[in-house]
């Protein structure tokens, strides 16, 4: 017989689940709301002095990636398990699924809820968009898995995918804290483009090569019928729309990541002190041109009154 307690957790339902994704929509909230500020603002490192003299938007974005990156850790090797390992879920078989799977399904979905938050205190920050999309169709994704209980050991192998958020967190890191073409900058972009191009470009033909195998099977070719073991079609869509286009997307932040690396490559290394210089020195250039634009236009309106047409005089 199985272990009674494996049994009696098998049985919980969405609901259960659900409490799990609140629980770790509070944890990743409180990382990057109170732990994180708290231990920055006491740092005594070159992180902690940036942080401490930094605008509300860059100290939230900053604090974020550490959740961020404990996300990414734990979701990785739990996807890496559930992929290659785990007996209990296969890529055959749409209602094959596990405990782990669930519990990882719903710590993700507790991260981007919390993320959306992060996201929208530091809007101002740009580059909101394509991010907002991400986590949108993941945050669906997972709701939709979690309900119908299906589609798991393929929502999980998208969480390969992590394995490259480490890098790009400390490439943020090491650019606002005036270490940009640094040895130890450029080390970093060369293992960030390359753990990439493994788990963002190199996986999804694998992705794809395993949709294909199964897309006949009888488990799979019933997608829009009401049969019990076909696919909803809100979740077949995210089986295959979804992924293909964060596989888009994923190529189009390749293709910006390569070149960037090329070209910081390119450049010779510089000094902590020249690069904290360099930063230095475009901060000082960059301030001065808000600070113009402030003094020139002081809002939206006076913009718009200043280009609005002087109207003729009536003669």
């Amino acid at each position: 017989m199985g272990d009674p307690t494996i049994s009696k957790l098998q049985s919980f339902g969405f609901s259960f689940w659900i409490c799990n994704t609140a629980i770790w929509f509070i944890l990743f909230l409180s990382f990057t709301y109170k732990f994180q500020p708290w231990f920055l603002q006491k740092a005594e490192s070159r992180l902690g002095k940036w942080y401490r003299t930094e605008c509300t938007a860059n100290q939230i974005n900053c604090a974020s990636l550490v959740s961020s990156t404990v996300h990414a850790i734990l979701t990785f090797f739990a996807g890496l398990y559930i992929v290659c390992i785990d007996p209990n879920v296969t890529w055959e078989t749409p209602e094959s699924t596990s405990n782990i799977l669930k519990w990882t399904q719903s710590m993700s979905l507790g991260y981007f809820l919390a993320d959306y938050i992060v996201l929208i205190h530091t809007r101002e920050l740009g580059g909101t968009v394509p991010i907002l999309a991400h986590h949108t169709t993941a945050t669906i994704a997972y709701l939709v898995s979690l309900w119908y209980n299906k589609m798991g050991w393929y929502s999980c192998f998208r969480l390969l995918s992590e394995f490259s958020t480490p890098f790009v967190n400390l490439r943020w890191i090491l650019v606002s804290i005036g270490l940009k073409n640094t040895r130890r900058y450029k080390i970093n972009g060369v293992l960030m483009t390359a753990s990439f191009f493994l788990c963002r470009i190199c996986t999804f033909p694998i992705y794809w090569y395993y949709v294909a195998r199964v897309w006949n099977t009888e488990s799979f070719n019933n997608a829009f019928s009401e049969k019990v073991t076909s696919i909803p079609n809100v979740l077949f869509f995210f089986w295959i729309v979804g992924p293909l286009a964060l596989d888009i997307l994923n190529t189009f932040w390749f293709y910006k990541m390569f070149r960037g690396m090329l070209k910081a490559l390119q450049k010779s290394d510089l000094t902590d002190e020249q690069a904290s210089k360099t930063h230095e020195e475009r901060r000082r250039k960059r301030d001065q041109v808000k600070d113009f634009m402030k003094n020139r236009y002081a809002s939206l309106k006076s913009i718009v009154l200043r280009r609005k047409a002087i109207p003729k005089r009536n003669e």
